[in-house]
């Protein structure tokens, strides 16, 4: 166990949906065990979370959104976004069931308040200003200790790539593994964990 788990895009459209893949529904039971363990021991020193969850974000034209300053606005559709000429198909649209993480990964989370983070595309270049994220990181150096980031989930070649590259270069002094993931294609998972360990990204086996 590290320091911080960050879990990426383990949504039902990803899982069983209409971007899900044969062996993702696998990765289920083992990231539970792992939030599991990361909440038993409780919350960071000066009471910051452990674990973090992310959610890939999209919107349709059937929906207004309310802004958190209570403003209303309406997103761009992702069909006409410039992901979906790459992925046609629309996923992860906001508030639907295949934007929702599966209830098992999330009930059991007693000793810690986890981080919910919406993202709008594979990886999102804002960590720094995720609530308490950088301020965690800290706390761990203020012990003396090189701060350790696990990051699990969907898929290895494009969420937990995209992220676990941006983080490695926010963030060079922190230690980062990647743990339980499935890639799109088993191809695509292997030349994933090739680029990660060129960027000194450890593979838990």
């Amino acid at each position: 166990m590290k320091d911080i788990l960050i879990v990426i895009d383990m949504q039902n459209d990803f899982i069983n949906g209409v971007l899900g893949t044969e062996n993702a529904t696998d990765l289920i039971e083992p990231i539970k065990n792992r939030i599991k363990e990361y909440d038993d021991v409780g919350f960071l020193d000066g009471g910051y979370s452990r674990i973090y969850f992310t959610k890939d974000t999209h919107f349709d034209n059937d929906h207004t959104y309310l802004r958190k300053d209570d403003t209303l606005v309406n997103m761009t559709d992702y069909k006409e976004t410039l992901e979906a000429k790459y992925q046609p198909k629309s996923h992860c649209i906001i508030r639907t069931e295949g934007w929702k993480i599966p209830e098992d990964l999330t009930y059991q989370i007693r000793r810690n308040k986890p981080i919910f983070i919406n993202k709008y595309s594979h990886g999102m270049i804002d960590w720094e200003f995720v609530s308490g994220f950088e301020d965690a990181i800290e706390s761990i150096v203020r012990q003396g200790k090189t701060p350790e980031i696990e990051i699990c989930g969907l898929f290895a070649d494009t969420g937990v790539v995209s992220n676990a590259l941006i983080l490695r270069a926010l963030f060079p002094e922190v230690e980062f593994y990647v743990s339980y993931t499935k890639g799109t294609t088993p191809s695509a998972y292997n030349s994933a964990m090739e680029i990660l360990r060129n960027n000194h990204i450890n593979i838990i086996d």
